[in-house]
């Protein structure tokens, strides 16, 4: 029940917030798309009238009420919608070009398993367009933010406001851009990461 509450009043809950600093950075990410893109927590559907009309879209989506409602948006209409977990993604090795995240790996169930199989389905050189928040820098507000995450997660759907995505990040994909900016002491990053070749033998 909470998450199809949670899905049904996400959009009127950030939207102040998304229109002040989301949409900007999502229309700033998406020409960085190439290839066949596939999109983890595609939620509500907030990057559809961002992404590019060419190309092979896969949408996939734990909550099956998030699914439902961006599919309201025409979703369908450019890609595959799935169902399915970020740390057990049901693609072959290999199979994207992109992967675009938004505002999820803070409620993914295993991030470093998460990290690992953006990973495996994603081609050698592909990127990884993120935008999410973080644990602060500064130990006051990182103090607050593990305080507050037990409770919160439980009502954002699984949230959680301490984890450290960047590193976590940066253990498989080496890192072609950043930026971040503040809300309300929050710390959020949105950039560019790619998969290393690795060296043929």
């Amino acid at each position: 029940m909470a998450s199809k509450l949670f899905a049904q009043f996400y959009d009127r809950m950030i939207r102040r917030m998304e229109r002040t600093y989301f949409s900007p950075v999502r229309e700033s990410l998406m020409p960085n798309i190439e290839g066949d893109l596939l999109e983890i927590g595609s939620g509500t559907g907030a990057n559809i009238h961002y992404l590019p009309p060419k190309g092979r879209k896969v949408f996939l989506e734990y909550n099956p009420w998030m699914l439902r409602e961006s599919l309201k948006k025409s979703l369908k209409e450019l890609g595959d919608p799935v169902i399915g977990s970020g740390s057990e993604l049901p693609f072959r090795e290999g199979s994207f070009d992109t992967v675009l995240i938004t505002l999820v790996l803070c409620s993914v169930g295993n991030l470093p398993k998460t990290v690992e199989e953006i990973d495996r389905v994603l081609k050698p050189g592909g990127k990884v367009l993120v935008l999410e928040h973080v644990v602060s820098e500064k130990g006051w507000m990182a103090t607050i933010q593990r305080a507050i995450t037990p409770i919160w997660r439980h009502l954002a759907d699984g949230c959680h406001l301490d984890r450290d995505i960047d590193r976590e990040l940066q253990i498989f994909f080496g890192l072609r851009e950043q930026h971040r900016f503040l809300i309300q002491n929050t710390p959020f990053i949105y950039g560019v990461y790619e998969k290393i070749r690795k060296p043929e033998t």
